[in-house]
């Protein structure tokens, strides 16, 4: 028999498996999106990735797809739309080992071109250090629905795969990397992929000094210090990471996932990511 909901004490207060996955959603975006037109989406997170974020400089905005009709956590980048967002925006407080992102702003585009309308397109953020690295793990706003898109589902989104590069790949020149990659096959060892997706508009992946999403790519170094920026220190003891329940990505060839841990510092959400691994296996029971 089916369990369809699941009813959690958390604080006093009954949760159920949809208040769960609402609570591990930390980019609010609108529900519907029109493809061209720019948008505005607002970052809620608070990351304490449990290391020194004196090198983290940066964030970015990617796009994650899914062929398949599924839930946000189960998306992974695919090509970014914003390449950098710095740090020193005013609504973001960072100290010793955590940063926050509380109703940051952010405005993307999502091309036409980066396949087909539907509810299949979520946006993912992710911190960087200076050398190209992750500072923590990724946050996604739950799955938006898509209108006004022309483009068409590559033959590996279909096989439920991944292009590695999303962090060289504008979200402009993604659909032209597809074609490359089911013209070619999408080997990154393949020097005829490599050479034409690395053509496309917009795109540089670095495929010789990178072996997985997130790994260093360049010295690291400490940023340009924000104006009138003060880096707060922390007096608590370091919080549990928590984990990320979701699958790993089925990417192609040299692919990975980000490097360093982190936690949501809401006590609400860092129990809503616990319990959001219950709520999905019990769904799915």
């Amino acid at each position: 028999m089916r369990l369809r909901s699941l009813f959690l004490l958390l604080n006093g207060v009954s949760v159920t498996v949809s208040d769960l996955t609402d609570a591990a959603v930390f980019i609010d975006a609108p529900s519907t999106v029109e493809a061209g037109t720019p948008f505005n989406a607002t970052i809620n997170v608070d990351w304490h990735g449990l290391a020194d974020s004196s090198y983290a400089h940066a964030f970015r905005i990617y796009l994650g797809t899914s062929y398949r009709d599924r839930r946000f956590y189960w998306y992974h980048a695919e090509c970014f739309l914003n390449y950098e967002q710095s740090l020193c925006d005013p609504t973001i407080q960072i100290s010793e080992e955590s940063i926050n992102l509380n109703g940051t702003s952010i405005t993307v585009t999502v091309p036409p071109t980066v396949g087909p309308s539907g509810e299949h397109y979520a946006l993912i953020g992710r911190i960087l250090n200076t050398d190209g690295s992750y500072y923590g793990s990724e946050w996604q706003s739950d799955v938006f629905d898509l209108t006004g898109a022309n483009g068409t589902w590559s033959e590996f989104q279909r096989q439920g795969t991944q292009l590695w590069g999303d962090d060289g790949m504008a979200c402009t020149g993604f659909a032209c990397v597809k074609q490359c990659a089911d013209t070619l096959g999408y080997s990154t060892g393949e020097v005829e992929y490599t050479n034409c997706a690395n053509a496309c508009p917009d795109v540089d992946i670095d495929f010789e000094s990178s072996t997985r999403a997130g790994q260093p790519t360049a010295a690291l170094t400490e940023p340009t210090p924000c104006p009138g920026r003060v880096v707060t220190s922390t007096d608590t003891d370091a919080t549990p990471t928590a984990t990320d329940f979701r699958p790993p990505s089925t990417r192609t060839a040299a692919a990975g996932v980000g490097t360093g841990a982190a936690s949501h510092s809401h006590e609400h959400h860092r129990a809503a990511s616990i319990l959001l691994f219950l709520a999905i296996a019990v769904a799915a029971w």
